[in-house]
């Protein structure tokens, strides 16, 4: 089992500073968003979440952390393993990987209605056993149908998939993007456009060209082809889990 603890003095919101507050509820209500979604997930693709506790101070009154307690990875993070192995992971990883998280999300797609929101190398965890799981559902957002689409400018920039930064409607093929910009990482040791700052990152993101391999011949005609589907700048075309 792994512990996640979290100090709630990070949480208080007694401050004479009103955005300091709106801050700090915020960060709050993204723990407890995180806590809840882990309790419904029962996927062999997710992190599995086995309880939680309040921890009090040296009062004994005063609630100082609260413990997560939850599935252990022993290998930490793809982010991880890739600083362990040379700053990349070969063509055999990327696709058990791909495999694991597509099947993760597709759970949270379709059985929770979710949209995780920050697929990253470092919210996929991996075990010894083989196992890939995906974690952190902190931003995840939860839709009324699967065919709703949600409106707020949230994730990790570098991963965001155009049509969130473009302020447009976006459904669980943001997910799909933040996949495939994931997966070229994986294999290039770097984020696409790593060297854009924020601004210029926001523009190409939002004009185009897609996002591709830099060194694309030295890899299989069908990776290239997966990658060119989860990172079609056009979400109507973009394919989905299952196509």
């Amino acid at each position: 089992m792994a512990i996640k603890e979290i100090h709630l003095r990070d949480f208080e919101m007694a401050t004479s500073d009103e955005e300091d507050s709106e801050d700090a509820a915020a960060r709050l209500w993204k723990l407890m968003a995180e806590i809840d979604l882990l309790r419904k997930c029962t996927s062999n693709y997710i992190v599995q979440f086995f309880d939680s506790h309040m921890v009090t101070g040296g009062d004994g009154q005063s609630l100082e952390q609260l413990w997560i307690v939850m599935e252990y990875c022993d290998m930490g993070s793809v982010t991880d393993v890739m600083q362990a192995s040379g700053g990349t992971l070969g063509p055999e990883c990327v696709q058990e990987i791909a495999w694991c998280t597509l099947n993760a999300l597709d759970y949270i797609h379709r059985v929770c209605t979710m949209i995780h929101r920050d697929v990253k190398p470092s919210n996929i965890l991996l075990q010894r056993s083989g196992r890939c799981l995906l974690a952190d559902f902190g931003v995840s957002a939860s839709l009324i149908s699967r065919d709703e689409l949600r409106q707020t400018f949230v994730g990790t920039l570098p991963y965001m998939a155009p049509e969130i930064v473009g302020g447009q409607g976006y459904s669980s093929k943001v997910d799909i993007y933040g996949l495939g910009v994931s997966l070229i990482e994986i294999l290039e040791g770097t984020t696409a456009n790593h060297k854009l700052r924020k601004h210029s990152l926001m523009l190409k993101l939002l004009n185009g060209p897609a996002l591709t391999l830099e060194e694309a011949e030295r890899f299989d005609e069908r990776l290239q082809l997966f990658l060119g589907a989860t990172l079609e700048p056009n979400a109507t075309l973009r394919s989905k889990i299952g196509r």
